[in-house]
């Protein structure tokens, strides 16, 4: 029995307390195996951002053009020739659309819509007016970057067109008014009536063509440009390497250093 006892391994050194010193240990006999898996980390992490490319960003910067109204104290108020709403649902439902899908057929680089941003600025004029404005912008790689520039650069140009219609028409109504209020104003003449009236039409003549004056055209302040977006892209992705491939090692190392302790183990009971 006590021969027995004595050829039984004693397990209880291996149950020791696992401190501090002994994981630094453990570390040091096995530091070329988390050399090796940092560094391969690091040099996967750093591949991985080359293939994707540099981040840049993609903007254009367009002002929406002005009406002028005449409030209740006659006096010229400008409101935007088309809403912002409206000028980004045009965008948004028609312009962008169809440019992405354009451009991807001729091109074969696909441009993710919901990537695309569209934000509402507005420019102070005085202490009464505001200027809209509207900016696209959208992050993507250095391959996407000349796709983003055409789709930006086409859409703004037909919003132009359709702001540049819309104002024309609208000076066009005021221009009519204008002529139908000068016929009336010759039919008052000749047949003399009262110079209060006459003096009345001169004025709404005089208003309708500061109406017209004031209205503005809609511009593009900026086309599509493009910028970095990340100048430190590659040292986030080389930290993140680094990180994960610190964490991979010390895993494999003590993965290792259990696994030959039980073989040392599996030897002493065989």
């Amino acid at each position: 029995m006590q021969n027995q006892n004595q050829d039984k391994p004693n397990y209880d050194q291996y149950s020791q307390e696992i401190d501090l010193v002994d994981i630094a240990a453990v570390v040091y006999r096995r530091k070329l195996t988390l050399l090796l898996v940092v560094l391969f980390s690091v040099v996967l992490a750093t591949g991985y951002w080359f293939y994707l490319g540099e981040k840049v960003e993609v903007s254009a910067v367009f002002k929406i053009g002005e009406e002028a109204i005449l409030n209740k104290k006659q006096e010229l108020v400008p409101i935007p020739l088309m809403s912002v709403i409206d000028s980004s649902q045009l965008l948004t439902m028609i312009y962008l659309p169809t440019l992405i899908e354009a451009t991807e057929l001729e091109t074969g680089i696909q441009i993710n819509e919901e990537d695309i941003e569209i934000n509402y600025l507005e420019s102070v004029k005085d202490s009464n007016n505001t200027t809209s404005i509207l900016e696209l912008s959208s992050k993507g790689t250095q391959k996407e970057s000349q796709a983003l520039v055409t789709i930006f650069d086409g859409s703004i140009e037909l919003l132009l067109k359709t702001h540049a219609e819309k104002l024309d028409a609208y000076r066009l109504r005021i221009r009519a008014l204008i002529e139908t209020v000068k016929n009336n104003l010759l039919l008052l003449k000749q047949s003399s009536t009262e110079s209060a009236e006459i003096l009345l039409l001169e004025g709404n003549i005089v208003s309708l063509k500061n109406i017209v004056a004031a209205s503005t055209k809609s511009t593009i302040l900026k086309r599509a440009t493009v910028e970095s977006a990340e100048s430190k892209g590659l040292v986030i992705y080389v930290a993140g390497g680094l990180v994960s491939g610190l964490f991979l090692g010390c895993f494999l190392v003590f993965f290792l250093e259990l696994y030959a302790k039980a073989k040392i183990r599996a030897a002493e009971t065989a």
